[in-house]
C-alpha cells in the first residue's frame, strides 16, 4: 500500500498533496457516495429550516413590541414631510402647487438633483 508512485509533481513536492494524489486513484462505491452527500444535504436541509422556524418564532414576539413605535414613528415623519412649505391659503393656484408645496417634495428634489450631479461627475 506505501509504494512510491510517480506522481507529475515529482519528488520534493509537500506531502500532503502527494497523500491527496494518492487516494485521488483509490475508486469509491457510486451508491455510497451519493448516499452519503444525499444524507448531508438533508440534514443540512432540516437544520435551515429550523433555524428559519425558530427566527420567525422569535421575530413575531419582536415585531408585536415594536409595530406600535414604528408606527408613531412613521405618522411623525408624515407630518413632517406633509406640512406646506409655503401658506397659499384656499386661492384657485392651491391645488396646482399642492404636489410641489411641501417638505417631502424638496428633500424628494434635492435628492433628484444630487443624484443627477453624482452621475455628472462621477459617470
Amino acid at each position: 500500500m506505501n509504494e512510491k508512485r510517480n506522481f507529475p509533481l515529482g519528488e520534493g513536492r509537500d506531502p500532503r498533496l502527494m497523500q491527496l494524489f494518492h487516494e485521488s486513484e483509490h475508486t469509491h462505491d457510486d451508491d455510497a457516495f451519493v448516499d452519503v452527500v444525499m444524507m448531508r444535504a438533508r440534514k443540512l436541509r432540516r437544520r435551515r429550516s429550523i433555524v428559519l422556524l425558530i427566527g420567525c418564532v422569535a421575530a413575531l414576539p419582536a415585531a408585536w413590541v415594536l409595530s406600535a413605535p414604528f408606527n408613531d414613528l412613521a405618522q411623525a415623519l408624515h407630518g413632517f414631510v406633509a406640512q406646506p412649505i409655503v401658506d397659499v391659503g384656499s386661492s384657485i393656484g392651491a391645488p396646482l402647487i399642492a404636489p410641489l408645496n411641501s417638505v417631502g417634495s424638496a428633500v424628494a428634489i434635492a435628492a433628484l438633483g444630487l443624484y443627477a450631479a453624482y452621475r455628472r461627475l462621477f459617470a
